[in-house]
């Protein structure tokens, strides 16, 4: 296996495990790799397989997986497991980096600098380069390693702190099950071999009378600190008495389902849990994932998790128009993952070290700010740094919501309902739809006149007439008044066709007017276009008086630039000041600099910018999502940028959402 280290020998291997095709984000955090690192090493890996008959394809957006034939791919295992356990390879920074973790946490002797160069066969300054890296590792989970010359290092430490870091080290990176003893060789100067079914016993029966089922990962953990804990104090190594902030733990529902349910392990395992190792022990299962999360108050009075849940919905209402705080799921799984975080950062417990934080910035990079905006809230009420990561999860928690609208959005078909007279027969073929067609939500009624004086709305993906209708901007079936059976067939028909393109994609491109569609200006910077460009708006009618000034305050505060392929800013201010929903789209002859989302303190020159003014409705925000996701791409965002007129623009985005411009802008065939 010549050409290949460690790392990549450990890649390969798990190329070879793997069900089916992986993310390449997935897999570098299953091998505790960073993904651009991953990356790199595939061309190598590539090689070493296609001269052995496989293949790893590495297309784009089509995951990384090994394509063989069963005896290629069995030899190829057999050839990578005799190759890791041969020790080929040189192993590279990371390999000694983790090897470093597992001596420092779990060995009684630690050896020295020169030891460690001659263990590894390199230079004293990559050993100090690795030491460094390890420091840092052990310090942010409150271990201290202190070295001294010519005697090597000790490490200083908590106990209850050791303990969470040789959990967090044993899981983190690995698909680790309790039935697989030979997933545990990093932990066996610890563990031994360690019985866990009493540990498995516990923590179902605890589950059981929590009525709160762990995530599988965070269960592992769980078990695998109660099995340490047994082994620690069989060492005679217990938690302090004194348990400072944890005294608020006492006397809680967890922690007497706790120390009643330990009994059973303490019997099977000959020890004896004090009130604090039985203390810590429940702040480990409070702040354990659990699956259908119940509400979670934070232990400060009035809810801190719910406050902050609630703002983080209002900020991404501001940013995308669509009301998550009406969403009591999204509320309660974010709020329940907030009071995790509070929990953790009050006691001290270990954050999360790592996370797809690059995939989420690049996927959805509004979300990820709103997320950023939460870490900077609450680094400032708590007085301390809150990292980067938690923002990340909270910036999933607000993707994941926008999908679901656009989920529903999605099942539910919008339709328009237009009679001659709206009056009895509308109400009775209203009715008749809603008690028909169930999958069906009639969003307006409207009448022949309303049609033509343009006051019927084209935000559906049906309307249903009983009369001819000039041409609109969305199919029409024509039915009986009687509504027929073969009505009904017709209509079924129509709303389970698949179109070209759905309801949002049809009619994002609707937001952008040729009015409000600004090509090719030059500002002296960026708070003189807010300044210019707001007042715009407030003149033209799309936004209401104090505008200006909310964009400008927003933009003082936090950064609106975003780097993508082509860089763009996107300030606003929140539906509340929209007056004309639409959306405000600038071209610069020059580039000019904005505050960036992720670091306010730094900024990005951008040639782009986007006004959003948006109405608080789930169709309005969709719409400007899709919008937004169009104009995000490489190619299309370089054209709108050197773009002549705003039909050209408005005709460029039509045809990219694959819809039409409708009645102000070009169609994508006049834009092209």
């Amino acid at each position: 296996m010549a050409g290949l280290n460690a790392r990549q020998l450990k890649e390969l291997q798990y190329l070879l495990e793997a069900a089916g095709p992986q993310p390449a984000s997935e897999a570098a955090r299953a091998l505790g790799v960073k993904e651009r690192t991953l990356r790199a090493d595939l061309p190598a890996l590539a090689s070493y397989c296609a001269e052995r008959g496989a293949l790893l394809p590495r297309g784009r957006r089509q995951g990384l997986s090994i394509e063989a034939a069963p005896e290629v791919r069995a030899r190829l295992r057999h050839d990578v497991a005799a190759a890791a356990v041969e020790g080929e390879g040189a192993l590279d920074s990371h390999e000694r980096r983790r090897r470093m973790v597992v001596r420092f946490l779990l060995s009684p002797e630690l050896p020295t600098l020169d030891q460690w160069c001659e263990e590894f066969g390199v230079s004293r300054p990559s050993i100090v380069k690795d030491i460094k890296a390890v420091k840092e590792w052990l310090a942010e989970r409150r271990l201290a390693l202190v070295g001294k010359s010519g005697v090597g290092y000790s490490l200083v430490a908590r106990e209850f702190d050791l303990r969470n870091a040789v959990v967090q080290y044993l899981v983190q990176g690995n698909e680790v099950k309790l039935a697989d003893p030979a997933a545990w060789r990093d932990g066996r100067p610890v563990l031994g071999d360690f019985d866990f079914a009493p540990v498995r016993r516990f923590l179902d029966e605890l589950q059981r009378d929590a009525k709160a089922e762990l995530i599988e990962s965070d269960y592992v953990a769980l078990a695998l600190y109660v099995a340490i804990t047994v082994v620690r104090l069989r060492d005679g190594r217990r938690v302090p008495d004194d348990l400072g902030d944890l005294q608020s733990l006492l006397g809680t529902s967890e922690h007497k389902l706790v120390t009643r349910h330990v009994r059973s392990v303490e019997k099977a395992c000959g020890v004896k849990l004090s009130p604090a190792e039985a203390t810590h022990l429940t702040l480990n299962f409070i702040c354990a994932k659990k699956l259908q999360p119940r509400p979670v108050t934070d232990a400060a009075p009035g809810g801190e998790a719910e406050r902050l849940a609630n703002e983080v919905a209002h900020d991404a209402e501001e940013v995308f128009g669509v009301p998550l705080a009406k969403d009591e799921d999204f509320l309660r799984l974010l709020a329940t993952h907030i009071g995790v975080t509070l929990r953790k950062l009050r006691f001290g417990l270990p954050l999360e070290p790592e996370g797809p934080t690059e995939e989420i910035k690049r996927q959805h990079p509004l979300a990820f700010g709103v997320g950023l905006m939460f870490t900077e809230r609450l680094s400032q009420r708590l007085g301390r740094k809150v990292p980067v990561l938690e923002g990340t999860y909270v910036a999933m928690h607000v993707a994941a919501g926008l999908e679901k609208v656009k989920y529903r959005l999605q099942r539910r078909k919008r339709v328009a309902l237009v009679c001659t007279t709206a009056l009895s027969a509308s109400t009775l073929l209203f009715w008749q739809l809603t008690n028909l067609l169930p999958q069906v939500d009639v969003v307006q009624v409207g009448t022949y006149e309303d049609v033509v004086k343009g006051r019927m709305t084209s935000q559906v993906d049906l309307i249903v007439s009983t009369v001819a209708l000039p041409p609109v901007d969305a199919p029409v079936v024509v039915i009986s008044p009687l509504f027929t059976a073969d009505d009904r067939r017709r209509i079924l028909a129509a709303i389970q066709a698949k179109p070209e393109r759905d309801l949002i994609h049809r009619t994002a491109v609707q937001l952008l007017t040729p009015e409000t569609t600004l090509l090719n200006r030059t500002y002296a910077d960026s708070r003189r276009l807010l300044a210019e460009v707001g007042r715009f708006l407030v003149q033209r009618g799309y936004a209401k008086r104090g505008f200006v000034k909310a964009l400008l305050k927003r933009e003082a505060q936090f950064g609106s630039a975003l780097n993508m392929p082509v860089p763009l800013a996107m300030p606003h201010a929140g539906p509340t000041y929209t007056r004309k929903t639409a959306v405000a789209l600038v071209t610069l002859k020059q580039a000019i600099p904005f505050k960036l989302v992720e670091d306010p303190a730094r900024e990005l020159r951008v040639r782009l910018v986007i006004i959003p003014l948006l109405a608080l409705d789930d169709v309005t925000g969709m719409r400007f999502y899709e919008l937004l996701a169009a104009i995000r791409r490489k190619k299309l965002g370089r054209a709108i940028v050197e773009a002549a007129k705003p039909e050209e623009v408005i005709g460029l985005v039509a045809g990219s959402l694959g819809g039409h411009a409708g009645k102000d802008g070009a169609t994508a065939k006049d834009g092209r």
